[in-house]
């Protein structure tokens, strides 16, 4: 199952922004891909969400509308720019030229994990949180199971309800 950038960004816990790219938010994810490298495009594929810290991007304007042009022709369903990180943020000439290109441009804060991203990929608003038998809500627990001893290695996301845990997968609970 794919999930669309629209989709992604209506997940509460993701946080996800939009900056730019509204034509383009129904393009299906096929995977995420995070990168800082200033050339992600040349191990990119179509349908692919790029996520980075943005210090690839580099600074200048020219830079930054050349990376969202070799994105864009790459194929990619967007473009997620981690917050707080200190790296430079897109100039208003790239995001014009995104906006153009109908390439989304989204912001995930810093107290989101990128693995948070990646493994929601396979959810959609209304699969992400379906009850459990003990009132609290869970998603993509198949792969869990052999971790439960393990739970102390669990990563806690600043949202006091989400822990991702090693294998990408992400427990929700109210």
């Amino acid at each position: 199952m794919s999930i669309t950038v629209r989709e992604l960004m209506q997940l509460p816990h993701l946080q996800i922004s939009l900056i730019v790219g509204e034509a383009g938010i129904d393009r299906e994810v096929s995977w995420v891909h995070t990168s800082d490298l200033p050339n992600p495009w040349e191990w990119h594929g179509s349908g692919e969400l790029l996520l980075t810290n943005g210090t690839g991007l580099g600074a200048e304007e020219p830079a930054q509308v050349d990376f969202v042009e070799r994105l864009a022709e790459s194929g990619a369903s967007g473009l997620a720019i981690g917050l707080g990180t200190g790296a430079a943020l897109l100039t208003g000439g790239g995001t014009r030229r995104a906006d153009e290109l109908a390439l989304p441009v989204l912001t995930v804060p810093i107290s989101v994990p990128f693995t948070a991203v990646d493994s929601s990929r396979s959810q959609t608003p209304t699969t992400a949180r379906s009850p459990d038998s003990s009132g609290g809500s869970r998603a993509s627990t198949s792969c869990c199971a052999g971790l439960l001893p393990r739970a102390g290695r669990a990563r806690r996301c600043s949202a006091s309800w989400a822990t991702s845990w090693e294998c990408g997968c992400t427990w929700w609970i109210r």
